[in-house]
């Protein structure tokens, strides 16, 4: 009688062992990360052909992101399109070369506090940096993961 106590348990832990119990995200076997030495760049002192793209993003209302390769650089753009206010900015935070095809972009959107003054002017925050790597034409995909700031209507208290 007892066995038939134990018997589910002992299921239980062998398919627990044979399955694991870790993150279900498929991840590519094998995929070489590498961590980018990210600088940030000066928008007034970038190529032309960045400055060019640049300009295209920042006059968009929804903003938009783009990676413009210049020799042994990657300059990596990010703008939040149209705020209604000052106060807000983008930084670009790190990148990931993955595989040597693609490259991950990882950005954070700042919000001024939801008590701060602020302009009542409409800004369109705009973030420039650049990565360099040996080949850049090996990169076929890009891939930028922007963090919107907190909704800050409701302060957190």
């Amino acid at each position: 009688m007892r066995i038939w106590k134990v018997a589910p348990m002992l299921l239980f832990t062998l398919l627990l062992s044979i399955t694991g119990c870790g993150d279900s995200t498929p991840e590519k076997k094998g995929s070489v990360k590498t961590d980018l030495v990210v600088t940030p760049e000066s928008e007034f002192e970038v190529p032309e052909k960045v400055q060019t793209e640049l300009n295209k993003l920042r006059q968009s209302p929804k903003g938009g992101h783009k990676a413009v390769i210049d020799e042994d650089r990657i300059y990596l753009i990010v703008a939040l399109g149209e705020r209604r206010t000052g106060g807000h900015s983008v930084e670009i935070k790190r990148a990931e070369l993955v595989d040597n095809t693609e490259l991950h972009v990882y950005a954070q959107e700042e919000a001024p506090p939801p008590d701060s003054f602020t302009t009542q002017v409409i800004s369109y925050p705009v973030s420039v940096s650049s990565v360099q790597i040996e080949s850049p034409s090996t990169i076929k995909n890009f891939v930028f993961h922007v963090k919107e700031a907190k909704d800050n209507k409701t302060p957190d208290r």
